[in-house]
């Protein structure tokens, strides 16, 4: 079994974390809005509701056109970012498509700040204090083929253990 969805499968597992699964089987040009608008009330629901959604892909195969397939999740991927609450309080990335996509196409950001890493392989960044919607946002880029099935949950309860303000403040500012 792959690293992710065995990471995915344990953090799900976790209290107050929500699974809010991108169909991607279903996803079409004609069903797009209806599921970035099905997903997009669902996460804010839930993190209205002091819970973390964990918003990932199934793992099916794409029936359609792959390449038409992946540019809907990355649209629905960089729509589900651009809503989210201003008081967000950090990111997980899984996946370097998906981190890259996040970073440039969601947050458009140019430039980051690296802070380290939160365990060996995976980077803790920040975006710019200037940034329109999510100044000093911690985001953690999780790269898909690394860490043990619990890493992924262990980095969620590391960002949930005491508030991230504190956490960037121990790198400087």
């Amino acid at each position: 079994m792959e690293k992710t969805p065995q990471q995915l499968q344990h953090l799900l597992q976790q209290p107050g974390a929500i699974a809010l699964e991108i169909p991607v089987s279903q996803l079409t040009e004609s069903t797009w809005f209806h599921h970035a608008q099905t997903l997009q009330t669902q996460l804010h629901y839930h993190w209205h509701q002091n819970q973390t959604p964990v918003v990932y892909t199934s793992r099916t195969s794409y029936r359609a056109d792959p390449p038409l397939t992946t540019q809907l999740i990355t649209q629905l991927i960089t729509h589900l970012i651009c809503t989210l609450p201003h008081s967000t309080s950090y990111l997980i990335a899984k996946g370097g498509i998906t981190t890259n996509n996040i970073l440039s196409q969601s947050l458009n950001l140019t430039a980051v700040r690296l802070l380290g890493q939160i365990i060996p392989g995976v980077s803790l960044i920040t975006t710019p204090q200037d940034h329109p919607q999510y100044p000093h946002l911690p985001i953690v880029t999780f790269p898909g083929n690394v860490g043990s099935a619990k890493d992924l949950t262990e980095v969620y309860r590391c960002l949930n253990a005491a508030p991230l303000v504190n956490y960037y403040q121990s790198f400087g500012s």
